[in-house]
């Protein structure tokens, strides 16, 4: 009976009672062939444009049998393919770190199918029988920690829309050095996401506010005191007209230190407002002797 030959690998298995005194000679052809297998390496030549097809020949050493290929120096301009043989099931790592416009290179068993590289690193896959399986990292299980990740390796170009909500992120994550300047803005705050805790005491100042970005319906009752507004920080120009009335002047707020001079007149006061009690020295006119008051007070008495 003849010897026959392993479907993946291509081994010869022999008969019993064949190959007499060449056992030992094929027996290590066929741990070389185990070898290539599992740790093999070729150098291959791609031809742009063209497909190359690796062979896994019965009982020899062939290119498609090697672990690990890496095909030289070139530059692809236009679709180009590699092809392993079908029918076989095995592990492969293909090196194409130095090929040129990787995304026009397949690789692929030669009737099924396999996958198109997006850059021009190592990749690895594994032939089913039928088609060439790429091992991608977003196909992996298990999880990946900071200390795998090198500083600077997570860019905005790496990072899906939307990829990334508060339940990916750990508590105080997220810090002032993390941010850059002018990151964030009103699109990326969904409302009600800036409470009082979240800001720290002085993080805010005129420079992060923009030109009418504080409004009466973003501020709430008794939000603000003197202790928040800075001195002459409250001009003429910065209050609307009618802005400001009795209810927003606690008692004894306006003294005579705080009125410019000229600054109020007649357009300023309503009728009835200035009253007797409001001035600090009082002119009376009565047909009574005078009577109370304060020195200074002038009183007119008539017959």
């Amino acid at each position: 009976m003849a010897s026959t030959y392993s479907t993946d690998l291509k081994l010869e298995l022999m008969a019993t009672g064949e190959n007499a005194g060449t056992w030992g000679t094929k027996t290590n052809a066929n741990l070389n062939l185990i070898q290539q297998a599992i740790a093999g390496y070729e150098l291959i030549t791609l031809t742009d444009g063209a497909a190359t097809a690796l062979v896994m020949n019965n009982a020899s050493i062939s290119n498609a049998r090697n672990m690990v290929l890496k095909f030289a120096t070139i530059t692809l301009t236009s679709a180009t393919t590699v092809t392993i043989p079908d029918s076989i099931e095995k592990f492969y790592i293909f090196d194409c770190s130095l090929i040129t416009n990787p995304t026009n290179l397949t690789i692929k068993t030669a009737t099924g199918t396999g996958f198109t590289l997006d850059s021009n690193k190592i990749y690895a896959a594994y032939a089913d029988g039928t088609n060439l399986n790429e091992v991608s990292l977003d196909t992996l299980g298990g999880t990946v920690g900071t200390t795998q990740i090198a500083n600077d390796a997570v860019t905005n170009d790496k990072v899906a829309a939307n990829a990334i909500d508060t339940a990916e992120i750990v508590d105080d994550a997220v810090t002032n050095a993390k941010v850059a300047a002018d990151a964030i803005n009103t699109s990326q705050l969904v409302d009600d996401a800036v409470t009082q805790a979240k800001i720290a005491n002085n993080a805010v100042g005129s420079d992060q506010l923009a030109n009418d970005a504080v409004t009466n319906a973003k501020v709430a009752n008794n939000a603000i005191d003197t202790a928040e507004i800075a001195n002459d920080a409250v001009t003429n120009a910065k209050v609307a007209n009618d802005a400001i009335d009795t209810a927003e002047i606690v008692n004894d707020a306006v003294t005579n230190s705080k009125i410019a001079n000229d600054a109020v007149d007649t357009a300023q006061l309503v009728n009835n407002a200035v009253t007797a009690d409001k001035l600090e020295r009082k002119f009376t006119i009565s047909t009574s002797n005078p009577s109370g008051g304060s020195d200074g007070d002038i009183w007119f008495k008539y017959t």
